[in-house]
């Protein structure tokens, strides 16, 4: 499907728009600050080997993080700051045309997550996440329990939209590791 190279540059240019947009170095004033929370839902695509078995999926997160999202007035006052994330993503399964068994069909899959890590603002209006936790992957029935580390970063064209491209790295004990690319529409919660 995509390659990791074209899906590296593709993430690395979207997050450093944020920072090449912004003039002088200095954050423009702005009557508004970073939020706490925010919600994401989007598109993720599985890259490599789980994109042999499954397609795209859909899925949802909450992050929170103390006047980090969003427009900032000002930079925060720590460089780095804590982030926490829980959200849940679906992939549907693929026809496998290469099995013995005509009419094979990878079962749909559920992942459940939950993780904390270290967020930093380059711009008033981006922000960089790297996350890691455990993560449940629920598969015909049966679950098991492993890890997930994310990198997303996040650009708001307005005080409450942000638009967030991510990479997740997932690893659970019965299986290898797997690779998930997504994009994602982000929203502030607060008012």
């Amino acid at each position: 499907m995509w390659s990791k190279p074209f899906l590296f540059v593709f993430f690395m240019l979207l997050t450093s728009a944020g920072i090449i947009a912004q003039s002088n170095g200095k954050i423009q004033t702005r009557e508004y600050t970073g939020k706490n929370q925010l919600l994401s839902a989007g598109i993720f695509f599985p890259l490599g080997d789980f994109a042999k078995s499954h397609v795209t999926g859909a899925g949802v997160e909450y992050g929170y993080s103390k006047n980090r999202f969003g427009l900032l007035s000002k930079k925060p006052g720590k460089e780095i700051g804590f982030i926490f994330t829980g959200g849940a993503a679906y992939y549907f399964g693929k026809n496998d045309k290469t099995s013995s068994a005509p009419g094979f069909k990878f079962k749909n899959l559920t992942y459940l997550h939950a993780s904390a890590g270290a967020i930093y603002n380059p711009s008033d209006k981006t922000n960089i996440c790297l996350t890691t936790g455990p993560a449940a992957e629920i598969y015909a029935g049966n679950t098991s329990i492993g890890f997930i580390v994310n990198l997303c970063s996040s650009y708001f064209v307005n005080k409450k939209v942000g638009i967030t491209p991510a990479i997740s790295y997932i690893k659970q004990s019965e299986a290898g590791p797997l690779w998930v690319a997504a994009l994602k529409a982000s929203i502030i919660l607060d008012k």
